[in-house]
């Protein structure tokens, strides 16, 4: 990973459909979604890396990834696909944030 040249982690769509099933909880165990969230959070913060959620469409899941410390998602809870043109009339901005 320290010799590839990229500037954003992406998490897949496929993780996030099994963290939208599960329910929150305190811990999480070996080879669980949400374990497996939180190495990937580990490693992209060690690289230095930004992190990038796609296909977030349930709250469970936007709440695992606010709470994972995953800052930027995309996906149908947040908007559905469009016309270029008409998301920038009706938004200030093409990237949603989490918890700002």
């Amino acid at each position: 990973l320290l010799t590839l040249p990229f500037d954003i982690l992406k998490i897949d769509r496929s993780l996030l459909m099994m963290l939208g099933e599960m329910r929150e909880q305190t811990s999480c165990s070996p080879g669980e979604p949400c374990a497996i969230l939180g190495a990937i959070v580990s490693i992209a913060s060690a690289l230095g890396a930004p992190i990038v959620a796609e296909g977030v469409e349930t709250e469970a899941q936007l709440t695992n990834l606010k709470a994972s410390g995953v800052a930027y998602v995309q996906g149908f809870l947040l908007g559905r696909p469009d016309d270029a043109s008409k998301i920038l009339a009706s938004s200030t901005s093409a990237v949603a944030t989490v918890g700002l």
